[in-house]
């Protein structure tokens, strides 16, 4: 929404800067909750979760320059800050709450 909003270019500059460090906390948040709630098979989940992050990585960009050709740059980084936010609402509601993860023996 910082970046969809911008006046100036040091603005800009900042929300780029926080959408660098915010996607690389979300992607090893992502690994480790994995890996925590599946501990006996945490390299079938890491391998889903890689396969999901590659496929992401291939389609997410033509989706983006797409929305951006049709809406305008400020309306492709606003539905992208609420397609964004709707997932992590969903994602942590799917958490189990206080559930103890078993240890691998």
């Amino acid at each position: 929404m910082l970046v969809s909003g911008a006046q100036a270019a040091w603005i800009l500059c900042a929300g780029f800067y926080l959408l660098r460090l915010g996607g690389q906390l979300m992607v090893h948040t992502a690994l480790t909750a994995t890996a925590r709630q599946f501990p006996l098979d945490a390299g079938k989940a890491l391998g889903a979760i890689a396969l999901g992050l590659s496929l992401a990585l291939a389609l997410l960009p033509v989706a983006a320059v797409q929305i951006n050709h049709l809406a305008g740059w400020r309306i492709a980084w606003l539905i992208n800050a609420v397609v964004l936010i709707t997932g992590v609402v969903l994602a942590i509601s799917c958490v189990p709450r206080a559930a103890e993860t078993p240890r691998p023996q």
